[in-house]
């Protein structure tokens, strides 16, 4: 029987954020918990946050203010557990703080802490106060091991069977609005560009869901914008293809979407990675692995709907029935989270 402590999970909770997954899945396990977040330690001001975050350090406004918060809420709620997400501004003299209150810690590192757009001193330096670290890619696995003496696992992302789930069949309006041979979502990282590019050159219908694709004025006719999940599903559906890039930046073998969208019921096109072939298996998805190869395989598959079909199958049993939700995930920290010590 997994002990359940009383849980303070510090994040994002919109919908698509790690935040929001983790508080279904304490809701799921009937676990006594409490939200903080992050956006707290965010002025109302978008300027003086950019400010902020570009001269201090990548520093949030309110960021004292934010960790007494968390020290009160803490204490005035009895936390037993206190789950990070990211670089949320918990730091290392918070956490030897709660140390000292009896509260077990946690990161779940949704990107990499050496990410040059992500990375600040003061997130280094209370990396090695947590009790247990996460990652989601096996690319940082050594280095973290390197840098703290306490415990550090991998953990894949995962899907939310609360939102992540395939819409029943479209109305012809939306398989109008929502119709096209490839569909992306994501931001508009550098790295992935030349893919998106090498398909726009193709004349392939693409659609492109995520921030910043209108930055670029050979993308910006396809970009779609952030859109809720409740519609994110409907384009999963009426795609012909779900293109799957990684972060190079994040050194990614995989990513949210890895799992999100088979779940949706995508027929994944996915960046040839290791961590991908592993949680796939060679046999139950599709990889690319150069311009060229995306290219062959994509049209390829837009000229079968039989193959679309039968991969879209295989990789959604596989993520389905492979133990992937982020229940599964806060199972594994508190499994671990029972074994260290205090």
């Amino acid at each position: 029987m997994i002990n359940l402590p009383t849980t303070l999970i510090a994040g994002r909770f919109e919908e698509e954020q790690l935040g929001f997954h983790f508080q279904t899945a304490c809701q799921t396990m009937g676990i006594t918990h409490h939200v903080l977040n992050s956006k707290q330690a965010k002025s109302p001001f978008d300027l003086l946050n950019k400010l902020f975050w570009r001269l201090f350090d990548k520093s949030y406004v309110h960021q004292r203010r934010f960790q007494n918060e968390l020290i009160r809420t803490c204490d005035q709620k009895k936390i037993e557990l206190l789950i990070v997400l990211g670089n949320t501004p918990v730091s290392k003299e918070t956490l030897e703080t709660l140390k000292l209150q009896g509260v077990k810690t946690v990161n779940f590192l949704s990107d990499d802490p050496w990410n040059s757009n992500e990375s600040s001193s003061w997130f280094m330096r209370s990396l090695p106060s947590y009790h247990l670290l996460t990652t989601p890619r096996k690319s940082n696995f050594a280095e973290l091991k390197q840098l703290t003496s306490e415990a550090v696992i991998y953990l894949p992302f995962a899907y939310n069977p609360y939102t992540h789930f395939e819409e029943p069949p479209l109305s012809p309006n939306d398989e109008k609005l929502y119709g096209c041979d490839v569909m992306f979502f994501g931001g508009a990282d550098k790295d992935r560009l030349p893919y998106v590019r090498e398909l726009i050159e193709q004349g392939i219908s693409l659609k492109l869901y995520g921030g910043f694709w209108d930055r670029f004025s050979d993308t910006r006719p396809f970009a779609m914008g952030i859109i809720p999940v409740s519609r994110l599903r409907k384009a999963v559906k009426a795609s012909k293809i779900v293109l799957n890039l990684v972060r190079r930046a994040n050194r990614d073998g995989h990513v949210m979407r890895t799992f999100e969208g088979p779940a949706m019921g995508g027929c994944m096109l996915n960046e040839l990675t290791e961590e991908h072939i592993e949680i796939f298996g060679k046999e139950n998805a599709l990889f690319f692995s150069s311009l060229q190869d995306l290219t062959e395989k994509t049209l390829s598959l837009l000229g079968s709907p039989e193959i679309r079909a039968r991969y879209c199958r295989l990789t959604q049993k596989k993520i389905l029935s492979g133990n992937n939700t982020y229940l599964d995930r806060l199972k594994t920290i508190l499994e671990r989270v029972v074994t260290l010590k205090s």
